[in-house]
């Protein structure tokens, strides 16, 4: 395959036939002060229509988009020939973009679709092109990614800048389109960790399914939209108040009675590097005594402690489930 380098007009390259777009369309500011400075170090790729001779971009959609925002007229492009075929192109627009930078998930399911296209689907065939290429993606995950890009834009963004997980996104399929946005933009604005988004994620679809509403309903409501509103609250306030308020309305008969549990504890006065913990649930009448100590003679002065605590009618009610239940 003859490849030539040629100057070519601006306004001959039409950077709106995303055909091999990989990268996001908004360039980064220092590749605009490297550009003005330097030049360009690294030619993009461009194709010539056939239909209206007007140029595709095969790679370097930023570095074109620089140069038309520096007022550049015209600039050197290596032009691939119109009668190559996709792969040719799909094999450059990768390269180009996986040697010089590690691609995000948005860009690797964007070449992975590329390469799904033109191998009709095989993931395993498109997963050993996309090694050599500097794409190190298996057919399994190249599946994931193809899903990602079914998903709304707000979603993928979230993805892409490393706010929601890709496994929490392909979760969203089982939310309408309005709630996997808004759920999106809860991530974005909160940052949680991944642990954070499933429990959230979980807690959210079920709580919506118990109410016969929609995700985005429900984070609509009063007792959500003055935390996710809350704009001088800090963010981890915000998540913490979230998480909880979340739990005290998917699970309100055992969120009152931790809520029992711990007042009659406070009631006990137990002392400091001592506590008592409930069983998980209450599903079970084992519960978990927990002491911190250093020396022996701190062990004895517990021991002490602890059997006048057993002597407690406090104690008694404590451990009294009936009324931890009923409270």
């Amino acid at each position: 395959m003859q490849v030539e380098a040629r100057l070519i007009f601006l306004d001959k390259i039409d950077t709106g036939d995303n055909r091999y777009q990989i990268s996001d369309p908004d360039p980064p500011e220092d590749l605009s002060d490297s550009i003005g400075e330097a030049g360009l170090i690294s030619l993009p790729w461009v194709q010539q229509r056939e239909a209206d001779k007007a140029f595709r971009v095969v790679a370097g959609f930023r570095r074109i988009t620089v140069c038309r925002k520096l007022g550049w007229p015209q600039l050197t492009c290596r032009v691939l020939p119109a009668d190559a075929p996709k792969l040719s192109g799909w094999k450059i627009a990768i390269a180009d973009n996986a040697v010089t930078r590690s691609l995000n998930l948005l860009e690797q399911a964007r070449a992975a679709a590329g390469l799904m296209d033109v191998c009709d689907g095989d993931t395993k065939r498109a997963a050993q092109m996309a090694g050599p290429l500097g794409l190190r993606i298996n057919p399994e995950l190249i599946g994931k990614l193809t899903r990602l890009l079914a998903l709304p834009r707000a979603v993928q963004q979230a993805v892409a800048q490393n706010r929601m997980s890709l496994n929490i996104a392909l979760n969203l399929e089982m939310m309408d389109e309005s709630s996997a946005v808004a759920f999106a933009g809860l991530c974005q604005n909160l940052k949680p960790t991944v642990n954070h988004q499933q429990e959230i994620f979980t807690g959210l679809y079920e709580l919506a399914c118990l109410q016969d509403k929609s995700p985005a309903d429900v984070l609509a409501c009063s007792d959500f939209s003055e935390i996710l509103h809350a704009s001088r609250t800090d963010r981890r306030r915000q998540l913490q108040a979230l998480r909880r308020t979340l739990y005290n309305l998917r699970f309100p008969n055992l969120s009152r009675s931790e809520a029992a549990f711990e007042q009659k504890k406070k009631n006990l006065g137990l002392p400091e590097n001592m506590n008592i913990s409930a069983p998980p649930g209450f599903e079970s009448n084992v519960y978990t005594l927990t002491v911190r100590f250093s020396q022996s003679r701190q062990l004895c002065d517990y021991a002490e402690k602890l059997a006048v605590i057993c002597r407690k009618p406090e104690l008694e009610d404590l451990l009294d489930r009936s009324l931890n239940e009923n409270s």
